[in-house]
């Protein structure tokens, strides 16, 4: 599934991402923050969620997939950095990745270049969140989501609604990120 938003794989930039079966997320550049997720800002999350043993294909619950028409077997890997994701499309052919950062914090989304992508900081059920905009791949949408020191939970959602704007894409992304971080917290019963 070739989901792949160029400002994250901008290498000039700072940024890497995910290839077909990748994540893409931001590079944090040298000047970054250090591993501590409370640098984005924003307050402090309810409760922690280590993504160590989070089965991700798991949190494509039958209530997610009926809620955002996706269809299928949940695929899992690994993006390029080795970090864990699975993905699914829906009917309408939009991709949905969850992404398990397990060795990179809410850091990761410090310093995009403003001319490349917009960050915009948000609460997400009392967590910490991003979501990021890449002015180059209007059909996608990345939202972060800040479940413990050090670690975030991934959300890329492309193309959903098809031939939506960015607007309503994200809007399915933070909406996507709302099943998924209530899924998580049930498979780790907190």
């Amino acid at each position: 599934m070739a989901v792949v938003m160029s400002v994250l794989m901008s290498v000039e930039a700072g940024c890497s991402g995910g290839m077909e079966t990748g994540t893409p997320s931001p590079q944090a550049s040298s000047s970054a923050a250090g591993p501590s997720t409370q640098s984005t800002g924003a307050g402090a999350r309810p409760v922690d969620l280590p993504l160590d043993t989070v089965a991700l294909c798991d949190l494509f619950t039958e209530a997610v997939r009926e809620q955002f028409q996706l269809t299928g077997t949940p695929s899992g890997g690994a993006d390029d950095r080795g970090q864990p994701d699975c993905q699914l499309r829906s009917t309408g052919q939009g991709g949905f990745i969850i992404s398990a950062a397990r060795s990179e914090g809410m850091e990761r989304f410090e310093n995009i270049p403003e001319q490349l992508a917009t960050v915009r900081r948000f609460e997400l059920a009392g967590f910490p969140a991003a979501e990021l905009r890449d002015k180059n791949q209007p059909f996608a949408c990345l939202v972060g989501i800040d479940v413990t020191d050090g670690q975030h939970l991934g959300i890329y959602v492309s193309d959903a609604p098809k031939g939506g704007t960015q607007d309503e894409i994200c809007r399915t992304a933070v909406t996507f990120a709302e099943a998924v971080l209530a899924g998580l917290r049930q498979q780790l019963g907190r």
